[in-house]
């Protein structure tokens, strides 16, 4: 297919034209291609958030990936090729192109040809025919793919050398050796490609996860950075960053195995696999490096790799973190891009998570959202916990929508909610949208491409993921609506990963990108059935943005959210102005696109600014404005529980706030600095209460009134309990309150009966013992008083026994006689109370029992003969 976007080039309108460019190379068949020009639509960069409840949600990370985890295949069919197997310029099944952050893969060069790489493996689950895989477009036609090297490889990166030649660098990975692989060609498209063997020192456990960039005159330079076995300890560090420079393609080096300083053991403990990328231009190199459990570092070099800057970008709330617990923070995710103006300043675009430690490992939070940015004419981020938050409604955030903030999800049924389906989202372990790419022009025009899971397109269980565009025409002051890649048919069941921009461009940007048709990977994280992935080839052309937009939004009062009417919005440097109508709703025409303070105001309420950036297709900002009346408190409520009452509300947020009065039928009854109140009440009362604001300037009017009725919680009366045969009945009068739910009728604490509605319960042989019973009535805010009680013991000779044990005399005073034909194993006296007044080991058939001790009452003679217990009732006078 051949297409192109063009970014809006009319005043009024969002459309843009579509065009988009993949040509298949793997089958040795006539090249497919079908012209195809479509209108889509733009995204406006209103942003709606992902649920608190989502985003708080969190999952435990896993490791970065040396080798495949996933040795399962049992439920994989090979599936056959489809229409789509035409597009692409290449196919692996070997389906995680990098742990993080995307390696140079693309290179668009002068004359119109086109270099692109891949990770290429077709043997799972194991891989052992893992390669680099290449593809050359020469003006006109893809070739047939290739691999490069003669033995197991992975994770390369792609850059032009010398006036006309290529170099791939690549990791070995369960090769015949360790360390890194420099294949070179001075031809690119054709020849033979010699591989040159890069160690890393000695002691490092080899080089692993390189990136590459070549710079100097004609590309000479070949700037390498690679990681140290994160398994090993070298020079303090568990995967360490070594930076390297080669004027002939890695035949000798000028700079070898270098531990810059400032990223040292005196720094940090370690870095992970795929957390940083290297950009060049000219004598500029420029590296970033970080990720959730490090700094974000800017290394910066202008004299093509002597000396280097250092700038932390974003600095970690834990230093020399080493697998210590954390609080929860917002963080950068692994994944970020970086790209030379044309002044040498650095742009950077990264992915945003959110993490913790303990003990059981880290955590990252799959429902996170959102693409950073930041240049060098900017103050960094700091080591808030919320600093780098991307929700409106986070306090601390440093980041602010449009500037910093530059990428998230889109709603894109414009519904007002992020509709996707939170249970499974694939895990790539990286923000919801990530792997940003930037590229800058000629013109210092940035671009954005990112990949992000995207409403309205899912398989069964899990959103496809989307790659999206936007640009920024003033060096990234403010940046324009959102467009997404992958919106045609062809797309509708696709999951679009692992972007990489050619660093060059002209009328185009060049994009090859992962795709295939399930969210997630079967390498790490969801561990599905291998499949096939294609790698797609993409162009992307470029537009202008038109002159002039519009400027809308609504004003509200900040405390109750209601619309201003008479609010005036005037933008700085103009004379535009414009006023707000009933519904708060005001809008700007035909404004010059540029950026413009502006000043909202209306009488009696504080003055508000916004700094808004004017774009073609429409920027919107709301205000809300604080009156400066003395508030009262809002949302007063009565909480009632029996006679007590409780009255709660939300405090105003106003400085000089002393605290509350509290006001009963409009009398003064208390003060508190508290958010509560509470007072017991008699039955039937029924109040009205308010709450006022006491400032240092002064009293605010009453709160809105909230009436509280007191009910009388009447307690069941003429309660009486009586033995019939084995059981027990209750009886007691009826009531027919107000309230009135039922009642509960109570064997000593114990609730026996659940809430019933008649007026008597019958206890079913119970066991013996001394019970009191009573009952309580249940009303909607109360339990009543219990009602008299009745006291009730449960006691019987067993008939087996009752000829043959004798318990005389009863009543008694000074004592009494147990006798019994069968040997008397132990006796216990139980008081009326339930305690347990004596125990006596006997073994005879005949005892005495003092009882001149006990006090006059009834109690309960518990006898044991054969391992049985018989119980009778004893009176003593």
């Amino acid at each position: 297919k051949q297409g192109m976007i063009f970014f809006p080039n009319a005043l009024l309108s969002n459309s843009i034209f579509l065009t988009i460019k993949k040509v298949q190379i793997m089958k040795k068949t006539t090249i497919f291609a079908v012209a195809l020009m479509l209108t889509v639509f733009g995204f406006s960069q209103n942003r709606v958030n992902v649920k608190k409840e989502l985003r708080n949600m969190s999952c435990l990370s896993a490791a970065s990936i040396y080798e495949t985890s996933n040795h399962s295949s049992d439920n994989f069919t090979r599936k056959e090729n489809n229409i789509k197997d035409e597009d692409d310029i290449g196919i692996t099944y070997y389906d995680m192109q990098s742990n993080a952050s995307m390696p140079n893969r693309i290179y668009k060069y002068p004359d119109g040809t086109i270099g692109a790489t891949f990770i290429y493996g077709m043997d799972y689950p194991n891989f052992p025919d893992r390669r680099t895989g290449y593809n050359y477009f020469d003006g006109s036609s893809w070739a047939t793919a290739q691999t490069i090297e003669s033995d197991r490889t992975g994770f390369p990166s792609y850059v032009p050398w010398n006036e006309n030649g290529e170099i791939v660098v690549a990791h070995y990975s369960l090769a015949a050796t360790d360390g890194l692989v420099i294949c070179s060609r001075p031809e690119k498209g054709t020849g033979t490609w010699t591989e040159t063997d890069f160690f890393g020192p000695a002691t490092s456990g080899g080089y692993s996860w390189p990136r590459a960039a070549t710079g100097g005159v004609n590309h000479s330079d070949l700037h390498i950075i690679a990681l140290t076995s994160p398994e090993i300890v070298y020079q303090g560090m568990e995967g360490a960053l070594l930076y390297s420079r080669s004027p002939d393609g890695g035949q000798t080096w000028d700079f070898q195995d270098v531990l810059i300083d400032d990223i040292n053991a005196n720094y940090y403990t370690g870095f992970r696999p795929d957390s940083y990328e290297i950009a060049t231009q000219g004598d500029n190199v420029a590296f970033v490096v970080g990720d959730a459990w490090s700094d974000l570092v800017l290394m910066k070099s202008t004299d093509n790799g002597n000396t280097w800057t250092k700038t932390i970008v974003w600095e970690h709330p834990y230093p020399f973190w080493n697998n210590t617990p954390t609080d929860t923070f917002y963080c950068v995710d692994g994944a970020h891009s970086l790209a030379f103006d044309n002044s040498g300043k650095i742009h950077i675009a990264f992915g945003i998570n959110r993490a913790y430690s303990d003990s059981t490992g880290t955590y990252w939070f799959p429902a996170v959202d959102g693409i950073g940015y930041w240049n060098e004419d900017r103050p960094t981020f700091s080591n808030n916990l919320n600093a780098l938050c991307p929700y409106s409604d986070c306090s601390y955030s440093e980041l602010v929508d449009d500037y910093s903030l530059i990428g998230w999800t889109q709603d894109v049924d414009d519904d007002g909610e992020i509709d996707i389906l939170w249970d499974d989202i694939a895990r790539y372990y990286l923000g919801l949208s990530s792997m940003p790419q930037l590229v800058i022009d000629e013109q210092n025009h940035i671009f954005l491409v990112y990949s992000s899971v995207t409403e309205t397109y899912e398989s069964v269980t899990q959103n496809y993921r989307h790659l999206w565009v936007r640009n920024s025409v003033d060096g990234g002051e403010y940046w324009g609506n959102f467009y997404d890649l992958n919106s045609d048919l062809a797309y509708v069941f696709s999951e679009c990963v692992f972007p990489s921009l050619s660093p060059t461009s002209d009328d185009f940007l060049y994009l090859v990108f992962q795709e295939d048709d399930q969210p997630g990977m079967a390498v790490k994280g969801d561990l599905d059935p291998y499949g096939e992935n294609h790698i797609v080839y993409m162009n992307i052309q470029k537009g202008y943005v038109p002159e002039f937009g519009t400027l809308s939004g609504t004003v509200t009062d900040v405390w109750n959210g209601l619309p201003l009417e008479g609010a005036t919005i005037t933008l700085s440097g103009s004379s535009y102005s414009c006023s707000t109508g009933e519904d708060g709703y005001y809008m700007f025409l035909n404004i010059p696109v540029g950026t413009y303070t502006a000043y909202c105001t209306k009488p009696d309420y504080l003055p508000d600014t916004a700094i808004v950036a004017i774009s073609c297709c429409g920027t919107t900002h709301d205000f809300q404005l604080e009156s400066t009346i003395l508030q009262p408190p809002q949302n007063l409520l009565a909480e009632i529980n029996c006679y007590d009452v409780t009255l709660l509300w939300e405090m105003p947020a106003i400085p000089g706030l002393q605290g509350f009065n509290i006001y009963r039928d409009a009398t003064l009854i208390g003060f508190t600095n508290e958010q509560t109140y509470s007072e017991t009440l008699t039955p039937g009362a029924v109040h009205e209460f308010c709450v006022s604001s006491v400032y240092d300037t002064g009293e605010s009017e009453c709160s809105d009134n909230v009436t509280v009725i007191i009910d009388n919680y009447q307690s069941p009366e003429n309660f009486n309990a009586v033995l019939v045969e084995a059981d027990v009945l209750c009886t007691w009068d009826s009531i027919d309150n107000k309230g009135f739910l039922g009642y509960r009728v109570y064997r000593n604490i114990e609730d026996i009966s659940g809430l019933i509605t008649s007026s008597y319960y019958l206890d079913v042989n119970p066991d013996s013992g001394i019970y009191n019973y009573f009952v309580k009535a249940e009303y909607d805010y109360c339990l009543s008083d219990p009602s008299d009680s009745v006291t009730i013991v449960l006691a019987g000779i067993d008939e087996k026994y009752i000829n043959t044990l004798n318990i005389y005399p009863n009543p008694a005073k000074e004592y009494v006689i147990i006798k019994s034909e069968n040997k008397i194993e132990k006796i216990s006296i139980i008081s009326n109370n339930g305690k347990k007044e004596d125990e006596i080991i006997v073994n005879k058939k005949y005892y005495k029992l003092n009882t001149s001790k006990l006090n006059a009452g009834l109690y309960l003679i518990n006898i044991k003969i054969n391992n049985e217990t018989i119980s009778s009732r004893l009176i003593i006078e």
